[in-house]
């Protein structure tokens, strides 16, 4: 799915207009649109599940945070040709992960702060650990209310009360 957000890297900007968001039922892969490319700089987060945004969340929004070794990955690449695959990769090491309705839909914050980066060339096997400082990164998007029935994976029987709450969200 394509949405409106902004892309952050150390508290600069990096990216505003079109990101692809592309959700599972344990992550959520967040980059630049652009047609028939998967170049540039990727955020990997994993748990995520979509669901963390219903219940009590519509009226109250939601935020959790966590920490740990393994949360995800932020990507800058391929660099160079495509085919040879270079890649400098972050492991993410604390998550924030936010939610707010509004009447025009869901804005989602994330901020991922990840340990220090590496090089890494697939195709000739190199890897060089600790060749990047560590990076903040942030996210937003926003859902659009006629697009939170495909987001959230209603069905066309309860998306209609779903939205009622939406709209007395004040």
């Amino acid at each position: 799915m394509i949405y409106q957000g902004e892309m952050f890297e150390n508290g600069s900007s990096i990216f505003q207009g079109d990101l692809d968001v592309f959700d599972s039922e344990y992550e959520l892969r967040v980059h630049k649109h652009v047609e028939c490319m998967f170049r540039g700089k990727k955020l990997i987060i994993s748990p995520f599940n979509k669901r963390m945004f219903l219940g009590s969340a519509v009226e109250q929004g939601y935020k959790i945070t966590m920490e740990g070794n393994s949360l995800g990955r932020y990507l800058n690449g391929p660099k160079g040709h495509p085919g040879d695959g270079e890649y400098d990769i972050y492991s993410v090491c604390k998550l924030s992960i936010s939610g707010v309705y509004k009447r025009g839909g869901l804005t989602v914050t994330i901020e991922a702060s990840t340990g220090a980066g590496r090089d890494v060339c697939f195709f000739t096997g190199e890897e060089y650990e600790n060749r990047f400082v560590p990076v903040v990164v942030k996210v937003l998007f926003h859902v659009p209310k006629a697009d939170l029935k495909e987001f959230l994976g209603f069905s066309d029987n309860n998306i209609s009360g779903f939205l009622a709450r939406i709209d007395a969200i004040a």
